[in-house]
């Protein structure tokens, strides 16, 4: 610009051309050079970023009744408009121009399921892949923890804090390997009742060293198939089953605590085919997965239908859209992006068996753990790959008894 006349802030300029715009006169490029002294360049930017500030108020009720859908669509749209605003500070000078109405929070949701307590798997009939019986178990559980401890323990020093504010727990069913078939009841290491109390104690152990680092715990349940009471699956009192008595049981030992510890911890134990908890802003659906219908043996199809029916009950119910449908079941740990809506699909304590073998399915004992935010949603998925030497290693932390 010329240092003969008068230098002008960049949001006066804007403002003056969104004026004119609104008035239904539309400058052009040649009419902004001489109004302001502007070279061609800064002159077609100004206009580039006027054109965004238009459109986007344009489409603001949009965005207040859907985020979501504002976000994927505009939000390039907003980047390169601060991008501009920034890099070409000869033009003008400009403030910060900062996306974020209020502070981030984030938050931490960690997937425990299908851990299968009792159950045991012999190196041999395995091919030597796996191992898993009480021992096995119990060195994986520490394990998450220490998985957990490593990845927020940046998070700690980066605020400074000795502990975050939240964690959400789901414990998705099947903790238990349960008596539905008769290969198990021959099998199993433990009888169906100190499979529950075994299980007890290891999440016991796991949630009060998790208070160590948080500040509040949100437990969610969820009951799966191999807890159940019956041989066949039946959906009249489907949340009576062994999951449900479990999770119960840690109820009742947790509030044994103190006032001030037992505060902490915060329980939903629903008899729900299904539940819907908002984090942060977001819609996130717990289902254990068992109700998922395969298809040659391939999961995602069914995946997709039982999505879009929890969608349409979820919107008739009126708890609004979904965002992220979390599952467990199927032992394998992935993601699947369906029409904007995040399916969330968590691992398995126990790992490859002699059944999926047989099938061909390979799956790595793992856990998830996903970092959340209040503007973006979910940031991070973390797989807790618990195959360090497990099979090898006995249990240094937590110490197991059946009385």
């Amino acid at each position: 610009m010329s240092s003969n006349k008068k230098k002008y802030e960049l949001f006066e300029i804007i403002e003056f051309v969104k004026k004119e715009y609104k008035k239904g006169n539309k400058i052009g490029r040649k009419r902004l050079q001489k109004l302001f002294n502007l070279s061609e360049s800064d002159a077609r930017k100004i206009l580039n970023i006027v054109e965004y500030e238009i459109e986007m108020e344009n489409n603001l009720e949009k965005f207040l009744s859907d985020k979501k859908l504002y976000y994927k669509t505009f939000s390039r749209k907003i980047d390169n408009f601060i991008r501009l605003a920034t890099k070409h500070r000869n033009v003008a000078s400009i403030n910060k121009i900062d996306k974020k109405s209020k502070e981030e929070n984030y938050t931490y949701l960690l997937l425990l399921s299908d851990w299968h307590i009792g159950e045991v798997v012999s190196e041999e009939e395995v091919s030597y892949s796996n191992k898993f019986d009480l021992e096995v178990a119990t060195r994986r559980v520490e394990l998450i923890y220490e998985n957990i401890y490593e990845i927020v323990k940046a998070d700690l020093d980066k605020h400074k804090k000795k502990k975050l504010d939240s964690l959400y727990v789901w414990l998705g069913g099947d903790m238990v390997s349960g008596i539905i078939h008769n290969e198990l009841e021959k099998t199993n290491q433990l009888t169906i009742s100190d499979q529950v109390f075994i299980t007890a104690q290891l999440l016991y152990y796991l949630l009060t060293d998790l208070l160590e680092i948080f500040k509040d715990l949100y437990i969610i349940c969820s009951v799966g198939n191999h807890g159940r009471i019956t041989k066949k699956p039946e959906y009249k009192n489907k949340y009576n089953t062994f999951d449900y008595m479990l999770y119960k049981t840690l109820y009742v030992m947790f509030n044994s605590l103190d006032d001030k510890s037992k505060s902490r911890i915060h329980w939903y134990i629903s008899k729900e085919l299904f539940s819907i908890v908002n984090i942060l802003g977001y819609n996130f659906v717990f289902s254990h997965g068992d109700t998922i219908r395969m298809w040659n043996n391939i999961p995602y199809y069914g995946i997709i239908r039982d999505l879009y029916s929890k969608q349409s009950i979820s919107l008739t119910l009126n708890k609004g859209k979904i965002d992220y449908y979390v599952i467990g079941h199927f032992h394998t740990p992935s993601s699947l992006n369906v029409n904007g809506i995040y399916v969330i699909m968590n691992g398995s304590l126990k790992g490859i068996d002699e059944y999926s073998l047989a099938k061909g399915f390979i799956s790595i004992p793992s856990q998830k753990l996903l970092k959340i935010s209040s503007d973006r949603g979910l940031m991070i998925q973390y797989d807790l790959i618990l195959t360090e030497n497990t099979i090898y290693q006995k249990p240094k932390r937590y110490k197991i008894s059946i009385i």
